[in-house]
């Protein structure tokens, strides 16, 4: 009866030791596994979707760059940068017109229109009737110096037209005058001029 009770203990005993060196074994062997992976063996192709929590990753060790965009919230408004350098002057914007007329009739016509300096295209024009056969000029001029001329026949009882054109350009402020007449019998009228300030005249070499 002893001799049965202390064989059931010693086959006891017998399989907790085996099931300890079992133990230590399995373990001095994983640990023997693990510490032979050299650096770099477990890199990107062999992780799973999903294996990388966030629980797993270090506060602090990521930046910006590691986030897809609209992952991280934006940040505050950040105050207004210094005011650029002024840019290149822009081109001349539309030109200026001065006008003047005279609707009356007489024996003799005037028209004058005031100017800044600047460079000019005027244009004019005048009426002139007659009760006789007659004809008349016409001139358009700069301050201190001509322009243009015209010359109008008419038959007796008729009215006719003259229209004058030029370039003027002035250094300093002065006018542009329209004049016809004086004529025997003639009468003068509905004259006007038109002065267009324009950037830069071209004249054809003289």
């Amino acid at each position: 009866m002893t001799s049965s009770r202390t064989r059931r203990r010693t086959a006891v005993v017998l399989v907790l030791a085996a099931l300890s060196l079992l133990a230590a074994v399995a373990t001095a062997g994983g640990a023997s596994y693990a510490g032979t992976l050299a650096k770099g063996v477990v890199g990107t192709a062999q992780l799973k979707k999903g294996a990388v929590t966030s629980a797993k990753v270090k506060d602090g060790s990521l930046t910006a760059a590691d986030f897809a965009a609209g992952q991280l919230p934006a940040g505050p408004k950040g105050p207004a940068g210094p005011a650029g350098p002024t840019g290149p002057k822009g081109e001349r914007g539309p030109s200026d017109a001065y006008a003047a007329s005279s609707d009356g009739f007489g024996t003799q016509l005037t028209v004058i229109v005031p100017l800044p300096a600047g460079t000019y295209a005027v244009t004019a024009r005048a009426d002139l009737f007659s009760a006789s056969a007659s004809s008349g000029s016409c001139n358009l001029g700069s301050t201190g110096s001509g322009g243009d001329q015209a010359y109008v026949a008419v038959p007796a009882g008729q009215e006719g037209s003259g229209f004058l054109q030029d370039v003027f350009v002035l250094a300093q402020p002065g006018s542009v005058t329209l004049s016809c007449g004086p004529g025997a019998a003639q009468s003068w009228g509905r004259g006007s001029v038109v002065a267009v300030a324009v950037a830069t005249a071209h004249f054809p070499p003289s």
